[in-house]
């Protein structure tokens, strides 16, 4: 963690930085070329270069959906690609599906994520605020040595978890499938004002939005809404033991969201907590269908769900 947060310059330049590298480490030239024009990065990695935290990673987003669709695919078969024997003995590979309503998604049959075997093992995103002479403005730079002269020599940006909502890429690159477009257009799926400051790598332009800054300022989470209220809950639990605070209106507000959602119904359930984290809850969507699969008129209701949560966290 940096002594303070770093300067709007600073940020712009990691990210440029961050980005290029990535998008280098692209073999294909038309895919190349897409992320070029239609690249952005929002979320909680400019938070946390704002407030001089570690970032855990870099959300990308796409501006369009033949971007969009072009990255799954090519990531896909990056992953099968790497990952040789991931599917010996398995009738099943990570496939790329548009659906009427131009929602991108991959599926894979069965367990519905495809893993690599060192999916743990991403190199962590280290930065110093004070490197010399140039201080912060330094950090692009020191990022590109790190990455050039780190012992582990396996390939950068290498696929190592696939799920329908994202690609999770080593070296703290998150590539996110569920939603594209313009800004604006991404941020009406977040729930918390803090993230929603954004980069554009076309016009290399870092738009800090003041209601952004002040809950960053203020580490107060104000809920817009989202379409995953309930990763909204967990969310909020992080940020608490962050040292954030909540108001009892917003932690309403999610409460509300929920309301609305027909848990009962098992897709809605499973969109909702395949939403909230892919790894985290991927193993209690497994379970749970196995157990509609033994007993398909299993009613899903409270005292399901208490079962579930106590087979699958607490033995």
């Amino acid at each position: 963690m940096a002594d303070h947060g770093f300067k709007s310059k600073s940020i712009r330049k990691i990210l440029k930085a961050k980005l290029d590298s990535w998008i280098n480490s692209v073999d294909d030239i038309d895919v190349k070329s897409l992320l070029r024009r239609d690249v952005i990065v929002t979320g909680g990695s400019i938070t946390s270069m704002l407030m001089g935290e570690e970032i855990k990673d870099f959300d990308v987003y796409f501006k369009t959906l033949e971007t969009t669709k072009a990255v799954a695919e090519y990531y896909c078969k990056k992953f099968l690609e790497l990952n040789k024997d991931w599917s010996v003995g398995k009738d099943y590979d990570p496939q790329v599906k548009v659906s009427e309503d131009g929602r991108v998604t991959i599926m894979v049959r069965s367990s519905g994520v495809a893993q690599s075997d060192d999916a743990e093992d991403t190199p962590e995103f280290a930065y110093e605020h004070s490197l010399g002479e140039g201080g912060a403005d330094n950090v692009a730079d020191y990022i590109l040595k790190q990455q050039a002269t780190e012992e582990d020599k396996k390939q950068k940006y290498r696929p190592v978890f696939l799920s329908a909502n994202a690609i999770t890429l080593t070296d703290k690159i998150q590539l996110v499938i569920r939603f594209y477009g313009t800004p604006d257009e991404i941020h009406r799926n977040y729930d918390f004002e803090h993230c929603k400051n954004v980069y554009d790598l076309a016009t290399d332009q870092l738009i800090l939005k003041s209601s952004a800054l002040e809950a960053v300022l203020s580490k107060t989470l104000h809920y817009t809404g989202s379409l995953y209220p309930i990763c909204s809950l967990f969310r909020m639990r992080k940020f608490i033991e962050r040292g954030w605070r909540i108001s009892a209106g917003e932690i309403l507000k999610m409460a509300w969201q929920v309301n609305d959602l027909d848990l009962n119904n098992p897709e809605v359930l499973r969109d909702q907590l395949t939403g909230c984290d892919q790894a985290y809850m991927n193993h209690l969507l497994v379970v749970m269908d196995q157990v509609r699969k033994d007993d398909p008129d299993r009613k899903i209701d409270s005292l399901y769900i208490v079962e579930l949560v106590d087979k699958v966290f607490n033995t």
